[in-house]
C-alpha cells in the first residue's frame, strides 16, 4: 500500500490467454505420455517386442501392425505388407517380434488407449491452432526469437518464451531481474 513492495509481473490479457493455452497443451502432452506408457506396458505384457525393431512404437507402420493384430486376433500375417524397405531391421526380425497375439485381457485396454491417444492428438492440434492464431499479433517478436538456435525448428519453443515473459521487457528493471523472475538464478543452498 505504501509502495514499498514492488508488484508482481502480471501479463497483459492476450499473453495471459496464450499462457493458459500453452499450459493446457502441456497437460495434453503429459496425458499422452501416460497413455503411451500404458500401451507399451500392454505390449510388454503380451510379449510383443515392437520397441526392439521400431524406433517409434507409435509411428505409422508400427501403429498399422498393432491395429491389424487387434482387428485379427490370433491370425498370422505377413509383416512385409506393413513395413518400408528403409528400416534397419529385416522383415524376418520384425516378423519374429510380432508373431505373438495380444493377450485377451490386454486387448480392450490397448484399444481404448489407442482411441484416447487419437482424441488427445486432435485436441492438442486444435489448441495449437488457437495458439498460433494468438501469436499472429507478435510477428516481430516471433521472428526475433526464431533467430535463437533450435527455436526455428521448434516454433512452440519461441511461443513458450513469449507467453512466459511477455513482449514488454520494460517491466523488468534489468536482465538479472528477468532471470530471477524466470527462476533461472543459481542458488547456493
Amino acid at each position: 500500500m505504501c509502495g514499498m513492495v514492488k508488484p508482481s509481473f502480471i501479463p497483459p490479457p492476450d499473453i495471459h490467454q496464450l499462457r493458459d493455452l500453452m499450459r493446457y497443451r502441456v497437460k495434453f502432452t503429459n496425458i499422452l505420455t501416460g497413455e503411451k506408457n500404458r500401451i507399451q506396458n500392454c505390449l510388454t505384457v503380451s510379449k510383443l517386442q515392437l520397441d526392439d525393431v521400431f524406433s517409434d512404437v507409435f509411428g505409422i507402420f508400427s501403429r498399422f501392425i498393432i491395429q491389424h493384430i487387434l482387428d485379427h486376433p490370433g491370425e498370422r500375417f505377413d509383416v512385409a505388407l506393413f513395413i518400408d524397405r528403409r528400416y534397419k531391421h529385416s522383415s524376418e526380425e520384425i516378423q519374429s517380434a510380432v508373431d505373438r497375439a495380444i493377450f485377451r485381457e490386454q486387448a480392450p485396454k490397448l484399444k481404448e488407449c489407442l482411441f484416447h491417444i487419437d482424441q488427445l492428438n486432435e485436441h492438442r492440434e486444435r489448441i495449437e491452432t488457437k495458439i498460433f492464431r494468438l501469436t499472429k499479433s507478435y510477428p516481430y517478436q516471433l521472428e526475433l526469437t526464431h533467430t535463437v538456435p533450435d527455436f526455428a525448428v521448434a516454433p512452440l519453443t519461441a511461443v513458450t518464451l513469449i507467453f512466459e515473459i511477455g513482449v514488454n521487457m520494460s517491466v523488468f528493471p534489468s536482465a538479472k531481474h528477468l532471470i530471477s523472475w524466470a527462476g533461472r538464478c543459481l542458488q547456493n543452498d
